[in-house]
């Protein structure tokens, strides 16, 4: 699978968006660029979704021009809006300062304002001197794209020098469901080595379909209804062998020849060697995943919804759900591939 490219995320005030507009075509070809505007009030301000944000990108780029009028000792200055430095400042917390950047006019005294009668100062938080501004270049043509095409050039060289931002806390999520996983194989092998230690080999299929029930993992507000053992007979066809009795117990390897629906999957399985992994009802959206052991079986695994209206998994879900169970699944085949029980 192709990475992806970086994401940028642009800040600024509604007063802003030309030259937001500006730098997102400057960037547009090497990353995924999203756009924010602190186009609202206090009321309507969102930190959920800002959250999100800081999430999910991988570089930040702030315009600050100036919007607003604030006194210092009794003198005015222009400054950037209140809202822009302060998403600034989360940003720079998260990304720091080789991902974080902000664009400041490149003329900053005795700019006109429309809100005063004389021009002003343009003043930025001393708190923001250490991290290096960039600059757009003031025009009197106001080409806007031109006036920010060198900030947009140094941008995208620190957009490829650094590439995506290395998510420390996803990889110690990954590292602890991974250790879980191999838990949950560990404990699956143990137990299915003394069962075959002290059982007659009439009960492996049974605690197979029952002990695999509980290490499968299943999507989050879905519960396993049924893990069945399906056993090669022969050369003629697989027989039900464990798990919920079935209205039918044996399948002939023909059964499939000439039908385009309702197939039966678990034969479709075996012959061509494949997961099959679809939605087997609406009915509180049932699924249902084949799983071929090599040319001893097929284990099926049936779950459900807990929620009768629940939306159906998407494709990227199903196959995060294969990943979670692979190495369950490769163990299950060192044990049983070949082997009949």
């Amino acid at each position: 699978m192709m990475e992806r490219k970086p994401r940028v995320f642009i800040g600024s005030s509604a007063e802003a968006i030309h030259y937001v507009e500006a730098v997102f075509e400057g960037l547009k070809r090497d990353a995924e660029v999203t756009i924010w505007m602190n186009a609202f009030d206090e009321l309507e301000y969102t930190m959920d979704d800002l959250e999100k944000q800081l999430d999910t990108n991988d570089f930040a780029v702030f315009i600050f021009t100036p919007d607003d009028i604030i006194e210092i000792r009794k003198e005015k200055y222009l400054t950037t809006r209140e809202n822009t430095m302060f998403e600034m400042g989360l940003f720079w917390g998260r990304l720091k300062r080789g991902r974080a950047f902000y664009i400041m006019p490149n003329h900053t005294k005795g700019i006109v304002h429309k809100n005063s009668m004389e021009p002003l100062n343009y003043h930025l938080l001393s708190d923001l001197t250490g991290l290096n501004p960039m600059r757009y270049d003031i025009r009197d043509d106001q080409d806007i794209v031109q006036e920010v095409v060198g900030a947009c050039i140094k941008i995208k060289r620190k957009i490829r020098e650094k590439g995506l931002f290395p998510d420390f806390q996803n990889k110690i999520d990954d590292l602890i469901v991974q250790k879980k996983e191999s838990e949950v194989v560990a404990n699956f092998s143990t137990l299915l080595t003394l069962e075959l230690l002290k059982s007659d080999r009439n009960n492996v299929s049974i605690f197979l379909s029952d002990n695999f029930k509980r290490a499968h993992s299943v999507p989050e507000g879905y519960e396993i209804d049924d893990v069945g053992v399906w056993k090669v007979e022969g050369t003629d066809g697989l027989k039900h062998v464990a798990g919920k009795k079935s209205r039918i117990d044996f399948y002939h390897f023909n059964v499939n020849e000439g039908i385009v629906d309702d197939r039966i999957f678990v034969i479709d399985s075996y012959l061509n060697n494949e997961i099959i992994f679809i939605k087997k009802s609406d009915f509180y959206n049932t699924y249902l995943i084949c799983y071929p052991i090599e040319n001893s079986m097929v284990l099926t695994v049936t779950f459900s919804s807990e929620e009768y209206d629940a939306i159906d998994l998407t494709e990227d879900e199903k196959d995060f759900l294969l990943g979670r169970n692979k190495r369950l699944m490769k163990t299950i085949n060192e044990l049983f591939g070949g082997v009949c029980l």
